[in-house]
This record gives C-alpha cells, structure tokens and sequence, in this order.
C-alpha cells in the first residue's frame, strides 16, 4: 500500500488502482487557501495598483470580500463553474444523457459519468473549468488593475481544488487507462489498460 502526505493515497485492488481524497486535510487545504487569498492577494493587488497603506487594504478587503455581494460572486462563479463542467462531461462522453448521473456530495456536485471513461478525458474536464475561470481572469485582473475580475479568478481556483489536486495525484497513470467515478471525487477508481508500464 502507497500512501503519501498529501491529501491523497493509492491503494491497489484487484480490479485497478483505488484513489482516495483525504477530505479532512483537503477541507484544511481549502480553508488556509480562503485566507491566504482573502488577505495576501489583497495586499499584493494593493500593494501593485494602489498605494500600500491600512486604509486601502481595508477599503478594498470590504469592497471585494464583503459578504452581501461575496456571496453574489460565489454563487455566480459556482454556477458558471457547474454549467461549464456539465457541458464538457456532455460533450467528452459522446453526447448521451443517459450516460451521466447527478451526484449531489461532500467532495463533488454536479454530473459525473455512469461507466468508466479514459484518463484524457478526465484530466480534460478536471483541467479546462479551472484554467478557463480561475487561472485565466485571476491573472488577467491582475494585470489590468480590475479587482472584481481578480476575485473572480480567485474564487474560480478555491472552486477547483479538488481537481486540480487530482489531476496532480493521477499524473503517473497513462491517458488510455479507464477511470470510474463510484462516489464521487472523493474515491475513483483507476482500471489499467497499459500493463507495460508501471504506475
């Protein structure tokens, strides 16, 4: 049995490798991501576009952290997240609705698919949404000086840490072995199809 100290283990089964998520320290994970970006991308973003004083940390900590109108963000970025997985999990598994199912969980929400697809695939799903709406508009807020943008891209990253996290624990399997989502993201379970190369 291989486990690591990330939030993730590899545990060998008869019918292919099983990967579990640490929720616990995924949930930690998350957390510190939350005020790492609540306070030290605030003060970078000031620090670059503003003059660095207490005032206009404050002032644009409340202007884009607020809760009445943080909530509206992260309800718009979650919503944008869901729609554009939903589509991409469409469209790479043959456009056949009958072949996806609604898992509503702690580690996932949305659609997933019923029997096993490739590898390729997955990362594909698991990459673009948070690439597309977390990496993309954080960096180009950033660089424009637009906060709301920024904090979008922030909130598009926080969304998609647990993809990400996979896609880095599932980068020594090969594109062409199969992946079976049984409960969600939480635990997947890897069927090799290229045995001459080791996991």
């Amino acid at each position: 049995m291989e486990t690591t100290r990330n939030q993730t283990s590899t545990l060998p089964r008869k019918d292919g490798s099983e990967v579990k998520l640490n929720l616990t320290k995924l949930t930690l994970l998350i957390l510190v991501l939350w005020i790492l970006y609540f306070f030290g991308d605030t003060l970078l973003f000031v620090y670059i576009w503003e003059e660095a004083t207490a005032y206009n940390l404050g002032f644009y900590t409340h202007t884009y952290w607020a809760l009445p109108s943080f909530w509206l963000k992260l309800a718009i970025m979650f919503l944008a997240y869901l729609l554009l997985q939903s589509l991409l999990i469409y469209f790479l598994n043959g456009r056949r609705l009958k072949n996806l199912r609604f898992y509503f969980g702690y580690s996932f929400l949305g659609f997933l698919p019923k029997q096993p697809v490739p590898l390729k695939n997955f990362r594909l799903w698991s990459l673009l949404p948070s690439l597309l709406l977390g990496v993309l508009p954080a960096v180009h807020g950033f660089c424009i000086g637009n906060g709301y943008i920024y904090v979008y891209g922030l909130l598009g990253l926080i969304l998609g840490t647990t993809e990400l996290l996979l896609c880095f624990k599932l980068r020594r399997f090969n594109d062409e072995d199969l992946i079976r989502l049984d409960k969600g993201l939480s635990r997947i379970t890897i069927i090799r199809r290229n045995y001459g190369r080791k996991p």
